[in-house]
């Protein structure tokens, strides 16, 4: 967790405190609650305000992979709204199952009998993921994400995957209206 700290929509570590009985951890106060409680409570969302809430989501994914950490648990109990206020910042939390993703090579192996290697597996799906992080940092929401629409640029085993068909894909902000 200290090593997220000082990212915008990460609650940040301050630090532990350990006495006979147990950790104490000290975080940044976030006033507004659970994601999870905003969204019972509410009940509906405009397409913008939910749009603004995904891409605070998408940004800590992005930073989280950017910084080499797999967040591992991604729900609405484990986001806290920074306040009250409607246009308040999401902070991720809980950070209790992540792992730094150069560890995580098993998550990333595909098991069964199939045409390609778990190496080559694996490095699809991770091609796949950054597609998806590559659209989304520029702002694409890709919108038709199937098998069909992704190739391989040769029948080596080592081939780099193409994402094909952005048909129906729309600028985040464009949804926003």
């Amino acid at each position: 967790m200290q090593h997220m700290s000082g990212q915008p929509n990460i609650v940040k570590f301050k630090g532990a405190y350990e006495d006979k009985t147990s950790i104490n951890l000290v975080m940044e106060l976030c006033a507004g609650g659970e994601l999870f409680d905003r969204i019972i409570g509410k009940g509906n969302y405009s397409e913008k305000v939910a749009a603004s809430i995904v891409r605070q989501i998408v940004n800590v994914v992005h930073v989280c992979h950017y910084m080499g950490v797999m967040h591992r648990d991604l729900k609405p109990e484990n986001f806290l709204l920074s306040s009250k206020d409607e246009s308040t910042d999401l902070k991720a939390t809980d950070l209790g199952l992540s792992m730094f993703i150069e560890d995580a090579s098993e998550l990333l192996c595909v098991h069964g009998k199939g045409h390609y290697s778990e190496k080559a597996a694996a490095s699809i799906v991770r091609q796949i993921v950054n597609v998806v992080h590559v659209c989304h940092f520029m702002g694409v929401m890709h919108r038709d994400l199937k098998p069909e629409n992704f190739l391989l640029s040769s029948k080596d085993e080592n081939a780099n995957l193409k994402a094909t068909n952005f048909g129906l894909s729309v600028f985040i902000e464009d949804g926003m209206n």
